[in-house]
């Protein structure tokens, strides 16, 4: 199983709203940044935490099944915003 397949499969199963330590660290440590863009989203849970913080926050992940159910999810959400994109893939970020 390729790599966006495995996200694409693991994303349909799980619902983790709980926000990682880490996101708690880049708002203690970027109060004062306006906008925030979360690399890697995946479930958003990150993504829903720094939207409490910042006033645009954009999830940007290579899943396509993660990003049709965060923009599903979060479709009201005037903050937030995901785009599909592999980061891993240097071809995509040079196009």
């Amino acid at each position: 199983m390729d790599n966006i397949n495995y996200w694409n499969n693991f994303y349909q199963y799980t619902d983790n709203l709980c926000p990682s330590q880490f996101a708690a660290f880049i708002v203690n440590e970027y109060a004062n940044m306006k906008n925030l863009i979360d690399f890697g989203c995946g479930s958003a849970r990150d993504t829903i935490f720094f939207s409490q913080y910042y006033d645009k926050v954009i999830g940007i992940d290579s899943s396509p099944e993660v990003i049709k159910i965060n923009n599903k999810k979060l479709k009201e959400s005037k903050k937030i915003s995901f785009l599909l994109n592999d980061l891993s893939n240097i071809k995509d970020l040079v196009k």
